[in-house]
């Protein structure tokens, strides 16, 4: 089975969507996203600016919800597939992974 690394602005769902295409090429299925971003700066707290933490939150939260439903998207077409999320937040790691079995209605 095919195996791919890419990256993409993760802020923007159209860039994401453009990724998926490229990816897919003559063959579109996608059986497994491991869906995982995060951003950070590295500078202390009262260094950091308002637009700093916007492309942090951006990057760490929506990258992660576009992924998500950009794969999403495409699984629910074969009524199957599997997406592993990981959210870091504040040094707190959450982990949601889904299954869509056969038939699965979301």
């Amino acid at each position: 089975m095919p195996c791919w690394l890419a990256q993409a602005d993760l802020r923007d769902p159209d860039a994401i969507d453009r990724l998926f295409e490229d990816l897919g090429g003559d063959s579109p299925r996608l059986d497994l996203l491991i869906n995982s971003a995060a951003s950070f700066e590295s500078k202390p707290f009262a260094e950091i600016t308002a637009a700093e933490y916007a492309r942090v939150t951006e990057v760490t939260y929506l990258g992660v919800v576009h992924g998500t439903m950009a794969a999403l998207s495409r699984m629910r077409s074969r009524d199957r597939g599997v997406i592993g999320s990981r959210l870091v937040i504040d040094d707190i790691v959450h982990t949601v992974v889904g299954v869509m079995p056969p038939g699965f209605r979301a």
